[in-house]
């Protein structure tokens, strides 16, 4: 588990169980579910946890790509994190990016459980309803064109899969949240903290190198490491 460097904040304890018990709920279905292909299985997109983060599970089916926030529940009640900012903020990125926002409760009984386990996190928030969301009935086979998170979640993984683990180098944290940076913090060779300020382009010309990046310089004395994405799609 990787923790991006805010404050050195942990991780909660109770935050981490609801997470790994979300997470093997529905990596179950997707074992049962799972096909030939790869573009005929569910997969993980993420299912990490960082901080900040808008969302450490979210998995992708066909055309459609859902992200959830796992909640404690007592007995038959549902428990909202404390600061409500954390399911409004998913909720407002995933209208943003045409992704679907679901809230997973983790139940203390396997008989609680429905099916996927997933429901709306927009009606939820709104009028406490529960709107369960099939995942098999949602997505469909219609191309649809990524959205400026994917596109961004995907340069993220590219340097820090293919070119910083590539290179034998050790990440310290990462994160996949728009407009926070930087993206990804690791260690050099010669040990020195690193971080990487990612930026991705559809036709080799990067927008974004702004204001930001040169507030960064001047905060962060560790070594700046910039690298572009050039993604071309068909």
């Amino acid at each position: 588990m990787y923790v991006i460097r805010d404050g050195n904040m942990p991780i909660d304890r109770s935050e981490q169980e609801l997470f790994k018990a979300a997470a093997m709920y529905l990596q179950k279905f997707f074992n049962k579910y799972a096909g030939k292909e790869m573009e005929d299985s569910f997969r993980w997109i993420k299912a990490e946890m960082t901080m900040p983060s808008f969302s450490d599970l979210i998995f992708a089916w066909k055309n459609k790509i859902f992200v959830v926030i796992p909640l404690a529940t007592y007995k038959d009640s549902i428990i909202l994190p404390h600061d409500n900012r954390v399911v409004a903020r998913m909720i407002s990125l995933a209208r943003e990016n045409d992704l679907e926002p679901c809230i997973f409760p983790v139940w203390n009984t396997e008989e609680q459980y429905s099916a996927w386990n997933l429901f709306d996190a927009a009606s939820y928030e709104k009028s406490r309803k529960l709107i369960k969301i099939d995942p098999l009935k949602v997505a469909n086979e219609e191309d649809r064109r990524m959205s400026e998170w994917e596109l961004y979640d995907f340069a993220i993984s590219v340097i820090k899969n293919n070119v910083i683990q590539e290179e034998g180098l050790k990440i310290a944290s990462w994160h996949d949240v728009p407009d926070v940076n930087p993206q990804i913090f690791f260690f050099d060779k010669n040990n020195r903290l690193s971080w990487v300020y990612v930026r991705y382009s559809l036709n080799g010309k990067v927008k974004g190198w702004d204001s930001s990046l040169k507030s960064l310089i001047t905060l962060l004395e560790v070594h700046l490491c910039i690298m572009e994405m050039h993604i071309m799609l068909q």
